[in-house]
């Protein structure tokens, strides 16, 4: 048992939504590692001073062997236990060529509908509905979805966009029309 007061180491991870003409790419866990024979979304360990999406890239390299893009997060799983906390940032990602299966895992495109009888890990699970929906939905642009571009925004800026429900250009347009006067960050 844990001492009262005491913080829980985090274990950072990544994990990349990869999306093709309405269908997913998912990996499965190789035996011998924790929830072995699950399929998840490709992505790994944040190394101790390593960002993010630096983390998100190095993985698919030494993973799948595809230098992919990493735009926008999408979402964000977390877990924990009596002795560890899990924190997993999924972000979008774009790619024209295809994985390999470096380390042996099993590879593959899903549909929503395919999704549905997947064994999953819990946070990957916690997902589905999400991606279903959007699956079954128009494709959406990768960096259609990104305000990075905008001078003076960062990564917390736009996560704080896309937590106020500003999700794309259209409603990033919409809502600063609609403020009085600007900080200054973003010029008109």
């Amino acid at each position: 048992m844990r001492a009262a007061g005491k913080a829980l180491p985090t274990l950072r991870v990544v994990a990349a939504l990869w999306r093709r003409e309405h269908r997913v790419f998912l990996a499965r866990r190789p035996a011998g590692k924790a929830h072995a024979g699950l399929w998840e979304l490709p992505g790994g360990k944040q190394e101790l001073g390593e960002r993010a999406k630096a983390a998100l890239k190095r993985e698919g390299m030494e993973e799948l062997g595809v230098s992919w893009a990493v735009g926008p997060q999408w979402g964000l799983g977390e877990d924990r236990s009596d002795e560890w906390r899990l924190r997993m940032r999924v972000f979008q990602v774009c790619c024209a060529a295809e994985p390999v299966a470096i380390e042996g895992q099993e590879l593959g495109w899903f549909s929503a509908d395919e999704l549905e009888s997947l064994p999953m890990p819990p946070m990957d699970a916690g997902l589905r509905r999400r991606l279903q929906s959007e699956l079954r939905g128009p494709q959406p642009s990768l960096w259609g979805q990104s305000f990075s571009w905008v001078h003076g925004i960062g990564d917390r800026v736009e996560q704080a966009l896309w937590l106020a429900g500003i999700a794309d250009h259209q409603a990033f347009a919409e809502h600063f029309a609609e403020v009085a006067k600007l900080d200054g960050v973003i010029a008109p």
